[in-house]
């Protein structure tokens, strides 16, 4: 694939997928320092092997950079734990602080298909842009929110007035004001301001979907959801093995994705060439880090307090529900994204907003949202 674009250093997929990582790993300064050295291993390996994506990137090779990315954030994880301990997550919750090695997948296939933007220079840029970035929004969300930096009080009774901060809507809210005031500035300077930041191929004038293309979505939703239910069982069963055999929870990452390569092995030698479409979905670089990522993110709430409780046909029933309904909610998310890039849906918008800003927008109101759906259940079950 050429790029439609030469002289960019990065793309509209690989800006978003870099903005979520900062959405939702920037709520500290060690979390933050965390997510930068990962992604500067990450983004260092497309610019040694970029040449691997001269024939686009197969399923397995999905599944190896999947995989790759786990092992990765599990060893940073394990590096920081030890050279900085503090408290941390204990028991399985601690799977939640990796799943956002699954958001680099879709920027590594993105990079290796794009190879002039894994040239070294290309690339220290962004991971110089995407560091600052991170880590100074980390600073001030830990330093509004709970007064701190890297756990320690500065000057207690000025900072940490703001715990809305804590929150990572409010992240999604001070990015989008940052690309819209980036933006403005390369628009004064002669620049055009907003190339990068819109994906212009898939935006279209016209306001509806094709109705029988979206039920070919949902049919093969449905077959991946079997899929993802018969990975969910393996899974929730390797929680309670590792348990038993007092394991440590963060190998379960790179053993799910070990799992699901099996699965999906096994569904490609069955279909063979029968189903087309299901295998062109597959191969999509977001879609199987996502799969695991539903798979694994509930464990990060049902076994919020570290360890499993022992009520194995009350966990395995919580679950498969949780599992079902994040699936989907994912679902229903791509389908609204798909209506949502039609541009007509909501009007005109500013070219200063249009893109990546809106997006960011969108989501902070989706998860301010979400909370409050959250708090209310809390406080009606």
């Amino acid at each position: 694939m050429s790029d439609a674009r030469p002289n960019e250093t990065a793309s509209f997929t690989t800006l978003l997928c870099l903005g979520a990582v900062i959405v939702f790993r920037s709520a500290t300064v060690r979390e933050a320092a965390e997510t930068a050295l990962f992604s500067a291993v990450i983004l260092l390996l497309c610019a040694i092997f970029r040449k691997a994506g001269e024939k686009g990137l197969s399923l397995p090779r999905i599944l190896f950079c999947e995989w790759t990315a786990t092992v990765f954030a599990v060893s940073v994880f394990i590096a920081f734990a030890l050279l900085f301990p503090s408290e941390r997550s204990t028991g399985f919750a601690v799977v939640g602080e990796i799943l956002y090695a699954f958001l680099f997948v879709p920027i590594v296939a993105d990079r290796l298909n794009k190879r002039s933007h894994t040239e070294l220079g290309r690339t220290g840029l962004l991971w110089l842009i995407f560091a600052v970035t991170i880590l100074s929004l980390s600073a001030v969300r830990e330093l509004g929110s709970v007064g701190t930096l890297w756990g320690t009080k500065v000057l207690p009774g000025i900072f940490g007035r703001t715990p809305y901060l804590a929150h990572d809507s409010s992240a999604a809210l001070i990015l989008a004001a940052l690309l819209i005031a980036a933006r403005l500035v390369m628009r004064r300077h002669g620049g055009e301001g907003h190339s990068f930041m819109t994906d212009r191929e898939l935006m279209v004038e016209v306001p509806y979907l094709d109705v029988r293309l979206e039920k070919e979505h949902f049919r093969i939703a449905f077959i991946l959801l079997l899929g993802t239910l018969l990975l969910g069982a393996t899974v929730f069963s390797g929680v309670y093995v590792l348990s038993i055999l007092d394991l440590p929870a963060f190998i379960l990452p790179p053993l799910t994705v070990a799992v699901q390569a099996l699965i999906v092995g096994l569904v490609m030698t069955l279909i063979g060439k029968g189903m087309n479409r299901l295998t062109e979905v597959l191969r999509r670089p977001f879609l199987l880090p996502l799969q695991a990522s539903v798979v694994l993110l509930p464990l990060r709430f049902l076994f919020e307090k570290g360890s499993v409780t022992g009520a194995l046909l009350a966990d395995g029933l919580r679950y498969s529900v949780s599992l079902i309904l994040l699936w989907f909610f994912c679902v229903g998310l791509f389908a609204f994204i798909r209506t949502f890039k039609r541009k007509m849906l909501f009007g005109r918008r500013p070219k200063s907003v249009d893109g990546l800003p809106f997006v960011f927008i969108v989501m902070s109101l989706c998860m301010i949202v979400l909370t409050s759906l959250a708090w209310l259940l809390k406080v009606t079950v």
